[in-house]
């Protein structure tokens, strides 16, 4: 247990702690110097815990950040395979939160709002899955699904449970140097509500959960930079989807929901699409398809 303020995790090697809990009211700060720091067990977090270097989350291990809990800092707070996050009521906002390998309904990621800038999901091992919960998953940052950086192996991101994710920053799929990405869509959605400007999405030609663009109060675009396959498109008022020369597929023939702006430069190939719905919303060619 760790208690009172202003207290450091100091070395100058990898440190491992077994059963970390932060007390309320508490401070640690894991500084530079200190580039590793592992944690197994159960990693309990009601005061705060301040990553200036990487924090790894071991297999096997826990966290739970309760409603008086951080983890914060510019470091990366790293969950390895089968490690999991059963309790989120605050925040976890580092510079970098890594979600890596195999994670499931035993060692799940809790449906929660994640606000950390950057989000890395990926595989470096065999092939394995990151079966989400049925829940909403908000990711208040850019982030990215690699399959396989240094192994020939399959990394299968399954929404099967229905999980909705909402994204608020920058999303790109991957299949890394060697590897293969490959998503598993459920009957969840995927909404893209950044407050304004402009939000890029590269889905890698998957097929994915229906799009929403918008929530009503955003003023958001999001710009497609590969294709995508999905049930069906909506843009909510206020908000505009940039199909910026890229295929879009329905899985079967269906007309879209646009109450926003639809962007085209003519070179598109839609497919199923049966309609734009132009009685409500705009549909503009801003473009001649190069």
């Amino acid at each position: 247990v760790m208690n009172g303020a202003g207290k450091e995790l100091i070395s100058t090697s990898t440190k491992a702690f077994w059963n970390v809990t932060l007390a309320e009211g508490a401070s640690v700060t894991q500084p530079g110097t200190s580039p590793y720091v592992y944690i197994y067990g159960t990693f309990l977090v009601s005061g705060t815990y301040t990553i200036n270097a990487y924090t790894l989350l071991q297999s096997g291990s826990d966290a739970k950040v309760t409603s008086t809990g951080s983890i914060t800092g510019p470091g990366t707070f790293a969950l390895y395979a089968s490690s999991k996050i059963t309790q989120k009521d605050n925040v976890i906002d580092v510079a970098i939160l890594k979600i890596r390998n195999g994670h499931n309904a035993t060692y799940p990621i809790i449906p929660a709002t994640f606000e950390s800038a950057n989000v890395e999901v990926y595989n470096d091992g065999g092939s394995v899955s990151w079966a989400t919960s049925e829940g909403t998953y908000t990711f208040n940052g850019n982030v990215t699904f690699t399959g396989n950086n240094s192994l020939a192996s399959t990394y299968t991101i399954d929404n099967s449970s229905g999980a909705n994710i909402i994204f608020k920053g920058n999303v790109v799929l991957s299949n890394g140097t060697v590897g293969t990405l490959a998503w598993t869509k459920g009957a969840g959605s995927i909404t893209f509500s950044k407050a304004s400007g402009t939000q890029t999405a590269n889905f890698l030609d998957k097929t994915v959960e229906d799009i929403v663009v918008g929530d009503g109060a955003t003023t958001n675009t999001v710009q497609l930079t590969d294709g995508v396959t999905t049930d069906g498109i909506t843009v909510n008022t206020g908000s505009t989807l940039d199909l910026n020369s890229q295929a879009v597929n329905y899985s079967a023939a269906n007309g879209s929901t646009n109450n926003g702006t639809i962007k085209l430069k003519g070179s598109e190939t839609l497919t199923n699409i049966s309609n734009l719905d132009t009685d409500s919303g705009w549909v503009e060619y801003n473009g001649t398809g190069a």
